[in-house]
């Protein structure tokens, strides 16, 4: 990420996981995808600016956990934090890892239930 578009987010998918809950013809699968909020900072008190930033995240996950009642639930995992240790002006980020349960018929994977 460029240095002068910082702050920023990079939103990703890591893994997805899912088994069916029932059987037949229409099976209901049950899903496990984890995602990752990578957050970029540069300049002084980056410290402090990555821990603003994760508190952001935070909360506006928080405030719908069933992302749009498209999941069942949705919850913080993990965060790391990665300083740059070859750059003249401080730079890190943060990596922030969710795992968000869902449900999909089989044969409609692309529609949540």
């Amino acid at each position: 990420m460029e240095q002068g578009k910082l702050p920023g987010l990079i939103i990703y998918t890591v893994a997805e996981q899912s088994q069916p809950i029932t059987s037949g013809v229409n099976r209901t699968m049950d899903a496990s995808l984890t995602v990752a909020v990578e957050a970029y900072a540069v300049g002084s008190d980056l410290d402090d600016k990555l821990d603003t930033i994760c508190k952001e995240v935070q909360v506006k996950m928080a405030s719908d956990r069933t992302i749009n009642n498209l999941a069942m639930e949705s919850q913080l995992d993990s965060t790391t934090i990665d300083f740059a240790q070859d750059s003249d002006t401080p730079a890190g980020y943060v990596t922030l890892t969710w795992t968000i349960n869902y449900q999909f018929f089989e044969n409609t994977p692309e529609v949540a239930l």
